[in-house]
């Protein structure tokens, strides 16, 4: 992540920069091993950040993020399990409440290779028109520091709302 935040000058400067230092395929291979682990993740942790890597892939741009294309294959394993857990009302309090806000992101799920996950399409149909406010209490706040670029997203989105709490309303 520090070669991405690094990275100067124009989006297609950084881009093929990104890409000739295999960054890319880095995020890429991060991806497929989370997968790879989904069914012996009794924590959910790999399904989570596989699933943050999916959002955050089609929402920031690559040049921003460092994620380009993922393997649709492990895009799928991810979201076949995801709809296993919710199926089976296995999906913890965390993964619920980064599933609701991802979902306001309906686009994120609308592949064609997704639709037959039936009950994970209910769970976006359910939120993706609703402004889902994930809490802190939702999510485990003390250990995002060591949770990599999904840990800095949420601890960032979490410094966001505490300095709307600091801005005195107009009157």
């Amino acid at each position: 992540m520090r070669i991405v935040v690094g990275a100067r000058g124009s989006i297609e400067f950084i881009f093929a920069q990104l890409q000739t230092q295999g960054i890319y395929d880095e995020y890429s291979s991060i991806h497929q091993a989370y997968a790879q682990l989904l069914n012996n993740d009794q924590s959910q942790e790999a399904v989570k950040r596989a699933l943050f890597i999916q959002w955050y892939c089609l929402t920031e741009p690559s040049f921003l993020s460092g994620i380009s294309d993922i393997d649709e294959l492990a895009e799928l394993a991810v979201l076949t399990h995801l709809d296993h857990l919710l199926r089976n009302d296995q999906a913890d309090t965390e993964l619920v409440a980064m599933l609701r806000y991802y979902s306001t992101w309906e686009f994120v799920f609308q592949n064609p290779h997704f639709q037959h996950l039936v009950v994970l399409q209910s769970f976006v149909i359910q939120w993706m028109s609703v402004d889902s406010e994930v809490t802190t209490s939702e999510l485990g706040m003390a250990d995002m520091d060591n949770r990599g670029q999904m840990g800095k997203y949420w601890l960032s989105i979490n410094w966001l709302k505490t300095q709307e709490l600091l801005i005195p309303e107009k009157t």
